[in-house]
């Protein structure tokens, strides 16, 4: 995310005219070294010098390289951080998780010593390291991680253990710390869960969370609950009406979990609620318009739950559609948002993607961001935007050589850039490790006015992002001065696949007693 220091500014002197009429001539400038530069109107540079004339000047700063090259806007670039070859692991499914060390953690369902799969750490210089291997016993197929209170990391394995060995295991649950210590605590045996599909989660409580695919009293999976002294307590079995689920555990603001199953009276998949003491209702069945939700769903800012599906006719009701993207009720009523559409030319060509299965994040302005694991252009997958407003935006496609596959969600790191894994495609053809930046567009001064003794002037600002006002006396300074606090900007839609923000900020100053003033704005975290 672009957070640079202005080097661009507007001078506008304030000149009193005939009958005393105030007048304002706007000169453009940038700073090279320690001189001021004059761009004419024909764009061509000349020194002035760093003495002013003393008369009242006021000079707005910002980052206005749009104002001098109209038409510049952001960009959104996809970046392969890490090719897994198979020794390192291979095919990586679960999302990334960044550590309280500011490193990332991962699984990979395959590879490593075993080919069973390994837990990795991606130093944020870009080093790899792979922190354990799983060889069967101590578990197989990984699936995500999430960290405890004490820096260390619980995770689930779909196969391996102890129990069932002759048929692969039913999976485990293990903790590992940020050195590679890794601890196998407990094997799941059936009649407690069995072939997790998806990680934990934390609750408020302190507890873990989680669902198993298999298992329970019917064999239709199991919720659980993961105490931090290593007991795993069944909270509910489920049936053919709830049962077989693939994502994980949301919790809801009011307490309660909520999860989606594959299973359900239509087959095409429900939504679930289960409370703190295992009771479970069967909030909606799917039908042929949501088929198949496989990721967990996110809560949204407005209190809604939101989620994807693989399947789904959606709104537009084409049985050629393959994915949609929808909102449910804490009640359970299910809207689809969005369908993932074939081309009008191919009913096997998806350009903005298919088949999503990953968990959405939002973001402060009320945007979703997601992959799908096919679809786009190339066939490999795209990473997409649902905008506030319902606005799909496809902000990068997968071609094979940036990876191809990703079933996970994204993450977005303290830097601003989202990452995220593809489960195929990169160098070797074993997945890979992607970042996504999107640059934002620098804020334009839109307007300036006087009034009495106040300078006041607004500026083009993204929704969701945060802008300090800051002034100085000097114009190449060593300190600027924060202006009041940030302001963060609210309502409007962003849209990343053009960078082109439609918010307006503004702020006010007193003309004071020096000479002249400098202001500019900048972006901050």
């Amino acid at each position: 995310m672009l957070k640079k220091p202005v080097d661009f500014a507007v001078r506008i002197r304030i000149i009193i005219g005939k009958r005393g009429l105030l007048l304002w001539k706007l000169e453009w400038f940038y700073i090279y070294g320690r001189e001021i530069c004059r761009m004419n109107k024909n764009k061509e540079s000349a020194h002035e010098g760093t003495s002013m004339q003393r008369a009242k000047v006021l000079v707005l700063t910002g980052i206005f390289m749009l104002l001098l090259l109209p038409g510049a806007h952001g960009g959104i670039t996809l970046t392969t951080l890490v090719s897994f070859a198979g020794t390192n692991g291979a095919t990586p499914f679960a999302a990334l998780i960044q550590g309280a060390d500011g490193n990332f953690y991962g699984t990979t369902q395959s590879g490593g010593d075993f080919n069973k799969g390994t837990v990795f750490q991606l130093s944020t210089n870009g080093t790899l390291t792979t922190l354990a291997t799983f060889d069967g016993t101590n578990g197989a197929t990984p699936c995500g991680l999430v960290q405890s209170s004490d820096g260390s990391f619980y995770g689930t394995t779909q196969a391996g253990g102890t129990n069932a060995v002759s048929s692969g295991g039913l999976g485990t649950v293990f903790r590992i710390t940020t050195n590679g210590s890794f601890t196998s605590l407990m094997s799941f045996a059936g009649t407690n869960g069995a072939n997790p599909m998806s990680g934990l989660m934390r609750g408020s409580d302190g507890n873990f969370y989680g669902t198993t695919y298999h298992g329970g009293s019917s064999s239709f999976g199991a919720i659980y609950r993961f105490t931090s002294n290593n007991t795993l307590d069944v909270l509910a079995s489920l049936d053919f009406t709830n049962g077989w689920p693939v994502g994980g555990l949301v919790e809801s603001s009011n307490g309660n979990f909520y999860g989606t199953s594959t299973a359900g009276r239509s087959s095409h998949g429900g939504l679930f609620q289960v409370t703190s003491n295992g009771t479970v209702s069967n909030l909606a069945t799917f039908l042929v318009t949501n088929t198949l939700p496989q990721g967990a769903l996110v809560q949204g800012k407005d209190g809604n739950f939101y989620g994807t599906s693989v399947f789904g006719a959606g709104p537009s009701k084409n049985a050629n559609n393959r994915g949609t993207i929808f909102s449910v009720t804490p009640s359970g009523t299910v809207e689809p948002l969005y369908t993932f559409i074939p081309s009008a030319q191919s009913s096997t060509t998806f350009p903005d993607g298919a088949a999503p299965y990953c968990t959405m994040i939002q973001d402060a302005a009320g945007n979703f961001y997601g992959t799908a694991s096919a679809g786009g252009w190339f066939t490999k997958g795209v990473v997409f935007e649902l905008t506030s407003d319902g606005t799909f935006v496809k902000l990068a496609q997968m071609n094979g050589t940036n990876g191809a596959n990703p079933y996970s969600g994204l993450i977005v790191g303290t830097d601003g850039n989202f990452y995220g894994v593809a489960k195929s495609g990169g160098a070797y053809g074993q997945g890979s490790i992607f970042v996504l930046g999107i640059t934002v567009d620098p804020p334009v001064i839109q307007s300036i006015r006087q009034t009495n003794n106040s300078i006041a002037f607004s500026w083009s600002a993204v929704p969701g992002k945060r802008y300090q006002v800051q002034s100085t006396p000097e114009l190449v300074p060593t300190n600027w001065n924060n202006l009041g606090g940030a302001i963060t900007a609210t309502n409007g839609v962003f849209n990343s696949a053009v960078t082109s923000p439609n918010v307006t900020l503004s702020a006010s100053d007193l003309i004071g007693a020096s000479s002249h003033q400098f202001y500019r704005v900048v972006v901050v975290p």
